[in-house]
C-alpha cells in the first residue's frame, strides 16, 4: 500500500524557505570516493535492553504493528546522551524502525547533526542525491520549502 499526502513545509515569513542552508544542491559531475572496508562497532550492542536513558522523557510509545516500527513522542535526538543514542540503535534493530517526529535537526547545525549520526558508524556522501550547497556532502536532502509537493511512505 502507498500513502500519499500533500506535504506543508514551513517556510519563513516572506515565503522564503526556512532553512535555506539546507536547500537541495545537486551536481551531476561531482566525483564520490567509496567509503571502503571499515570495522563496525555496533552501538545498540552497548546499550541496556531497558532503554531507560532513551524513554527517560518519552510521553508516548507506539508500536506500528505487532513486529514492526515504533513511534516516540517527546524524545528530542539532540538531547540524548551517548547511552541514550545507544539504546536508540538497539530499539531500531529490534523493530526495524523509528519514528520520531518534531526533531529539532534544523535548529542545531549541520556538525551537530553529523555528531549524531557518527555516532552509529562512519558517514559517507551519497553521490546521487542532493545535498545542501552551503553545508556537508554527507546530508541528504530530500525535500526543499515549495507547497504542492508530495510525501509518499510506502507501507
Amino acid at each position: 500500500m502507498v500513502i500519499t499526502r500533500l506535504a506543508t513545509r514551513a517556510k519563513a515569513a516572506d515565503g522564503s524557505a526556512l532553512y535555506p542552508d539546507y536547500l537541495p544542491f545537486y551536481d551531476p559531475l561531482e566525483k564520490v570516493a567509496d567509503l571502503g572496508s571499515f570495522e563496525h562497532d555496533d552501538p545498540g550492542h552497548r546499550a541496556d535492553p531497558e532503554l531507560s536513558n532513551l524513554l527517560k522523557t518519552a510521553e508516548k510509545v507506539i508500536d506500528l504493528s505487532p513486529h514492526v516500527g515504533t513511534e516516540i513522542e517527546g524524545v528530542q535526538l539532540s538531547q540524548l546522551s551517548p547511552v541514550g543514542l545507544d539504546e536508540l540503535a538497539l530499539m531500531a534493530a529490534k523493530r526495524g524502525a523509528i519514528v520520531l517526529r518534531g526533531q529539532d535537526f534544523g535548529d542545531i547545525g549541520l556538525e551537530r547533526q553529523k555528531a549524531i549520526a557518527r555516532h552509529f558508524g562512519p558517514l559517507h556522501v551519497h553521490g546521487w542525491a542532493p545535498h545542501p550547497a552551503a553545508g556537508s556532502e554527507e546530508h541528504m536532502v530530500i525535500y526543499d520549502h515549495k507547497e504542492g509537493e508530495f510525501d509518499s511512505c510506502i507501507v
